[in-house]
C-alpha cells in the first residue's frame, strides 16, 4: 500500500513536546499520529494530487480546515494516504483504490482484495496499526464501505458538522470528512477535534448547538437498553449475501437482547433502494463547479488546469491516466452538462435529491426510533439526506467462501474478507449513534478477531515527501 509520508514529521513531533506545558489544555490530541486521505490540502512538502499527474506539484494556498484543527490539538500529521482517483468520479470501470500517481491499494485480508471506496488508503492503514487514527472524506460510501472491508470503524458525520474547507471537492451536498479508527472511542475522540462550525464552509452554520456535544461521553456499553431500532426491509432486500444477512439476523436478536425494541416491517415513503433514483443532473454540476474552484485556489498549478475541460484534455493526452483502460465519462459528462447551479433544472434536481434524503428523518418520526441498523452494502438515502453513519465490524467470510472478484480481478468477496454493520440517524444525531455503536461493538468485539494477512512488520514501500521511496 503506498503513503506519502510527511519528511519533517520528527520536527513537529519536538515541536508539540516542546509546546506540551503551555497549552495543554486544548492540544487534547497531544503527539498523536495521524494520516490523512490525500485529498487534504497541507502547507509542506506532501502533494494534493486527488489521484492525478494533473495536480503533480500544485500546491493550495490554505491548508484544509481539519488538518488545522488537528495541528492546534497537537496531533502529528504522519502523512497521506492513496485513494481511490478523483474520489471515484472519473468512471465506472476505474477501481477502487488505483491511482495514475500511487499505483493500486489492496485491502489487507486477503490478496489482490477489492479495498472499497474512495478512503481505501486510510481504511487500510488504520487496519495495519500505521497510524492512531486516519482521516477520510465521504460523498456516498467513500468512508463506511472501506471502513467495512478493513475490520475498523467509520464514522460518516452530518453534513456540515465538519467543516470541508481545503478538501478536493465532489458534492457540495453530499461530501463530508470524518474519522476511520481501529474503535468507536477513537473516532469520537476525533471527532470531538474536527466538528464545529468553519467560516470557509457555509455548511457548518447548520449546526444546532451552541457547544459541540463531548462524543466520548455517549460511549456507553449499556447505549441500547431502551433504544428504539428501525430495520428497513426494502434497504435489506438489496443485501443478497447469505453470510452477511445471517450476521446481521444475528446481530439483530444480540441488539434486542440487549434491551432495545426493534421496529421489523417499517420503510421508506418514498426512497426506493431498488428504484435508481439517484440522478446525474445535480451530481454533474457539483462536480464540474467544485473541482473548477478548487483549481482556482490552488497557488502553485503547474499544469494550468482550471477547468474540468482542462483536466480532461491532460488525462487523454497522458498514457499514465489509463484514460482508454477505464475510461473517463464521469468527467466528460460533467463537462457537458448544460446546466449551472443557477439553472432551475439543478435546482429542481437538488429538491428532488432532498425530498428523497428526507425518508430517513420521515421513517424515524414515524416508528420514534433512534436509529435505522442495517448491513453497512444496504442501500439507504444517508447521503441525499446528509444524515450521519457509524460503521462497525460485523463479522468476516467463512474459510468456504467462493471467490467473488470485482474490477481488474480484485477480490470483492472471499475467505477472512470483513463486513460491517451501519447505525444510521437524524441529522446532528452523532451522539446517540456512537452510543449505540459504541455498545454493539463492546457486546461482540468482531474487530478485535481482525486477522489482516498482511502486518505493518512486513516491507511496505510508501513516498517520503521529497526524499523520493523509503520503506517501513
Amino acid at each position: 500500500m503506498q503513503l506519502t509520508m510527511q519528511s519533517d514529521w520528527t520536527r513537529n513531533v519536538k515541536l508539540a513536546t516542546f509546546t506540551r506545558a503551555d497549552r495543554a489544555n486544548n492540544r487534547n490530541l497531544h503527539g498523536v499520529p495521524i494520516l490523512l486521505k490525500e485529498t487534504f490540502n497541507t502547507l509542506d512538502k506532501m502533494d494534493t494530487t486527488g489521484g492525478s499527474l494533473a495536480l503533480k506539484g500544485a500546491r493550495p494556498s490554505k491548508e484544509a480546515h481539519v488538518v488545522k484543527a488537528l495541528r492546534s490539538a497537537g496531533a502529528v500529521i504522519l502523512g497521506k494516504t492513496t485513494i481511490t482517483q478523483w474520489s471515484n468520479t472519473r468512471a465506472a470501470k476505474a477501481p477502487n483504490g488505483w491511482t495514475s500517481v500511487y499505483g493500486q491499494c489492496y485491502g489487507a485480508f486477503h490478496a489482490k482484495q477489492d479495498p472499497q471506496g474512495s478512503s481505501s488508503g486510510a481504511a487500510v492503514a488504520a487496519s495495519l496499526d500505521l497510524a492512531a487514527a486516519t482521516l477520510g472524506a465521504e460523498t456516498w460510501g467513500s468512508i463506511v464501505y472501506p471502513a467495512q472491508r478493513s475490520a475498523v470503524v467509520g464514522i460518516k458525520p452530518t453534513v456540515g458538522l465538519v467543516s470541508r474547507a481545503g478538501v478536493i471537492p465532489v458534492s457540495t451536498h453530499k461530501d463530508t470528512i470524518g474519522p476511520v479508527t481501529r474503535s468507536v472511542k477513537d473516532g469520537a475522540i476525533i471527532l470531538n477535534v474536527l466538528a464545529g462550525r468553519d467560516e470557509d464552509d457555509e455548511t457548518t452554520g447548520s449546526i444546532p448547538f451552541g457547544s459541540i456535544p463531548d462524543y466520548t461521553k455517549a460511549c456507553d456499553k449499556h447505549a441500547l437498553e431502551g433504544a428504539r431500532i428501525a430495520i428497513s426491509e426494502s434497504a435489506l432486500r438489496t443485501v443478497t449475501d447469505e453470510d452477511v444477512l445471517d450476521s446481521f439476523q444475528k446481530a439483530v436478536d444480540l441488539i434486542a437482547s440487549m434491551g432495545a425494541t426493534v421496529i421489523r416491517d417499517v420503510d421508506f415513503k418514498e426512497f426506493d433502494p431498488e428504484g435508481h433514483q439517484r440522478e446525474n443532473l445535480s451530481f454533474n454540476v457539483m462536480l464540474r463547479e467544485g473541482l473548477e474552484s478548487y483549481f482556482d485556489q490552488l497557488k502553485v498549478n503547474p499544469h494550468g488546469i482550471h477547468t474540468l475541460a482542462d483536466l480532461v484534455t491532460f488525462m487523454e493526452r497522458t498514457p499514465e491516466e489509463q484514460v482508454e483502460r477505464y475510461g473517463i465519462e464521469g468527467f466528460t459528462d460533467a463537462r457537458d452538462e448544460p446546466y449551472t447551479s443557477e439553472s432551475p433544472e439543478f435546482k429542481d434536481a437538488v429538491a428532488r435529491m432532498k425530498h428523497l434524503g428526507a425518508d430517513i428523518e420521515r421513517l424515524l418520526d414515524v416508528t420514534q426510533c433512534d436509529a435505522i441498523v442495517a448491513p453497512t452494502s444496504a442501500d439507504l438515502p444517508f447521503d441525499l439526506g446528509q444524515n450521519p453513519v457509524v460503521t462497525v465490524p460485523l463479522g468476516f467470510y467463512p474459510k468456504d467462501r467462493k471467490v467473488v472478484r470485482a474490477l481488474d480481478s480484485m477480490v470483492a468477496k472471499a475467505n477472512n474478507v470483513p463486513y460491517s454493520l451501519s447505525f444510521v440517524g437524524k441529522r446532528f444525531s452523532e451522539e446517540t449513534l456512537i452510543g449505540l455503536a459504541y455498545a454493539f461493538e463492546q457486546a461482540t468485539l468482531v474487530g478485535e478477531r481482525a486477522r489482516p494477512c498482511v502486518h505493518s512488520s512486513v516491507e511496505l514501500i510508501f513516498n517520503v515527501a521529497g526524499e523520493g521511496d523509503a520503506k517501513l
